[in-house]
């Protein structure tokens, strides 16, 4: 799960990530949101990584949040054996999606800010569905692992 001195800064990452898909009517699943459940139900860093592997199967694209991760390099792999497609850029998603190009100019800082390399946390947000059903799963593992 998220954690380190970083924490706060990744969760507002994915976050980020996550509302830029709503703001596109997508429907965003946000793994981050597991580290409430882990305050009471604490898990092993390898079982949240199934749970997170559990919801990218169920993906048919994912997006690579900029930076550095183990974690989320290894999420990218384990879609990319699935066959999942990888995005390293939000546009290129939001054109996947077929997210009308007026709505993706009006969100152009937005994403910027997301994938600016002042801000180098890392995640991944995953996209399920049809045109008009994607699901968006975000995920930033703990720094070192």
């Amino acid at each position: 799960m998220t954690s380190g001195p970083s924490y706060e800064r990744n969760l507002r990452r994915a976050y980020d990530a996550a509302g830029i898909l709503l703001k596109c009517e997508q429907l965003p699943f946000v793994p981050h949101l597991y580290t409430h459940i882990d305050i009471i139900h604490p898990q092993t860093y390898e079982q949240w990584m199934m749970v997170t592997q559990g919801f990218i199967t169920a993906c048919h694209a994912l997006y690579r949040i900029p930076g550095e991760s183990s974690g989320a390099d290894r999420e990218v792999e384990y879609a990319l054996q699935h066959h999942i497609i990888v995005y390293h850029s939000m546009k290129a998603l939001l054109t996947w999606a077929n997210v009308e190009p007026k709505k993706v100019r009006q969100l152009a800082a937005d994403i910027q800010r997301l994938e600016s390399p002042e801000v180098r946390s890392a995640g991944i947000i995953s996209s399920v569905g049809g045109t008009l059903h994607h699901g968006v799963s975000v995920e930033t593992p703990s720094e070192g692992a």
